[in-house]
């Protein structure tokens, strides 16, 4: 979607809906959360502000206590694919969370 009223209504829709999941999964005392792929949509094209951004928007909506174990498995939005992998990509998300479990 273009920049506008609809993707900022689309994004707080999508924000309060991951919190949800996010607070009902905290609610079951996990041992561990494991997130699978394209942990920030774009982030293979994102400049360091647009990254920036984006983890910070991906932290204000998966807040999770320090105790908890994270994993982190990025995906094809992340870093690219086969012939699109991105070295430099993955440097410098995994430079902003926990290393990567892949």
């Amino acid at each position: 979607l273009p920049p506008g009223p609809l993707l900022s209504a689309v994004m707080l829709l999508s924000d309060a809906y991951m919190a949800r999941a996010s607070l009902m999964a905290r609610a079951l005392h996990p041992d561990v959360i494991i997130f699978l792929g394209d942990l920030i949509d774009g982030a293979r094209s994102y400049s360091g502000d647009e990254l920036d951004a984006g983890m910070k928007r991906f932290e204000r909506v998966f807040h999770f206590p320090q105790s908890l174990r994270v994993l982190h498995v990025p995906g094809n939005h992340d870093l690219g694919l086969g012939g699109t992998y991105c070295e430099a990509c993955a440097d410098r998300l995994e430079k902003r969370i926990t290393p990567f479990n892949f």
